[in-house]
């Protein structure tokens, strides 16, 4: 039996869909459902979802034996696992990037948020009430995040925070006086069976995310180490790989796609756990100096690209623009006004630079520059064009250093 709000829920829901499939071309709603469908049901994302859903109901079996679940609890146990369970699940890429990914899951489950919730939703209101209250509360949310994002909307703001405030306030009041009234028909022991169901079913899909995620990045890593291994024997490499690894999350996440493509240039278990150890501690040691930034009246160009590790952003001193800087968010890595190119940046960013360092034949080098060149002097900006200058310029002093004799000249005449 649905509750009032739960029925208002499901009717604005029917509504909305009714209006999109009179509104959008049918084509335009079915196609992208059935191409979803159709990657869902595929072995690779389907078999592991069908292993989610039988650990959560191993765990629920679980629960049931020692008296914290009971039959009629299934109603919100469907309900955590639609809303609150596929979230988890699907967020194991999460668990591989985000250090406080499964803490804060678990935090969720036992914050005061959640006894909140349970409080609001213990008792709905009538039907009627219910159909208005809903839209108004979701429509005063959405114009209140919007608008926190605009100065000018301030006054938006505060009085979609007042609208969300009465409508709290009078959730908490009908609950309250319904308590009072109907205290002797409360079932108090499954009234606590149902509050305390997230704080165990939530640990109890962690461990099978964490799982996942550990098996998830196993696979990367592997698939790297072959890539760049070009068919060559790897089976020492990964074993290095596992034995640094092991089963910790935070290990893996410390031992990425960099540090994995240093590792497969070796040839031995020894000499892979050296590489890969040295990378990382080289990775440390970048971001524990305190680099003073350029000095006041220094003017500086700068351009960003989004990577695992946050925001790289380069900047260069001008007049010649070339990169002097390396900053991660907001944390200078390195400095070098000199402009000769000598910092490094992670072999995993997706930085021409890193991709020019990275190169020793010569050939690659020159089409490298030309490639840059090229672009310099068609860039539709001088920002631009100083940028592409400064990646030729690049593979110009990486060719120097390796003595390639073709690219002697100026890379940007």
């Amino acid at each position: 039996m649905f509750t009032n709000r739960e029925a208002a829920t499901l009717i604005w829901l029917a509504a909305l869909v009714t209006y999109l499939a009179i509104k959008a071309k049918p084509k335009g709603i079915v196609k992208p459902l059935r191409t979803g469908l159709r990657l869902l049901l595929t072995p690779r994302a389907f078999i592991p979802l069908l292993a989610y859903m039988a650990w959560l109901v191993g765990a629920i079996w679980l629960g049931q034996q020692i008296h914290v679940w009971q039959p009629q609890l299934l109603k919100p146990t469907v309900a955590w696992a639609l809303f609150s369970g596929i979230g988890l699940y699907f967020g194991f890429t999460k668990a591989l990037k985000q250090k406080s990914f499964l803490k804060e899951a678990v935090l969720g489950a036992l914050g005061a948020a959640l006894l909140v919730e349970y409080y609001i939703n213990f008792v709905s209101f009538p039907l009627v009430v219910e159909l208005v209250v809903q839209p108004v509360a979701i429509l005063a949310f959405a114009v209140g995040t919007y608008s926190m994002t605009r100065s000018e909307y301030q006054s938006v703001v505060k009085l979609c925070n007042w609208i969300l405030v009465v409508i709290g306030s009078l959730s908490f009041a009908w609950v309250l006086w319904n308590l009072v009234i109907r205290w002797s028909d409360v079932d108090l022991a499954l009234t606590a069976m149902e509050l305390i169901l997230p704080v165990w079913l939530t640990p109890a899909a962690l461990v099978f995310v964490y799982v996942l995620a550990m098996y998830a990045g196993y696979e990367q890593a592997f698939t790297r180490i072959s890539w760049k291994a070009q068919n060559g024997s790897t089976w020492k490499v990964k074993f290095a790989f596992m034995t640094l690894v092991g089963l910790r999350l935070r290990k893996l996440r410390e031992f990425d796609g960099g540090v994995q493509l240093r590792g497969a240039s070796e040839s031995s278990v020894r000499t892979a756990r050296s590489a890969m150890k040295t990378e990382v501690a080289r990775r440390k040691k970048l971001l524990e100096p305190n680099i003073e930034p350029a000095p006041p009246g220094v003017e500086q160009i700068e351009w960003s690209v989004l990577t695992r590790d946050g925001l790289v952003t380069l900047k260069g001193d001008l007049p010649n623009g070339y990169p002097t800087e390396t900053w991660i968010n907001d944390r200078l890595i390195d400095r070098n006004p000199d402009g000769d190119f000598s910092w490094d940046l992670h072999a995993s960013m997706p930085s021409p630079v890193a991709l020019i360092h990275g190169l020793t034949e010569c050939q690659e080098l020159v089409a490298q520059s030309e490639f840059w060149k090229r672009g310099a002097s068609n860039a539709p900006t001088e920002d631009s064009q100083v940028r592409q200058n400064a990646f030729a310029q690049a593979a110009h002093d990486r060719a120097a250093a390796l003595d390639c004799v073709s690219l002697k000249t100026n890379p940007a005449s």
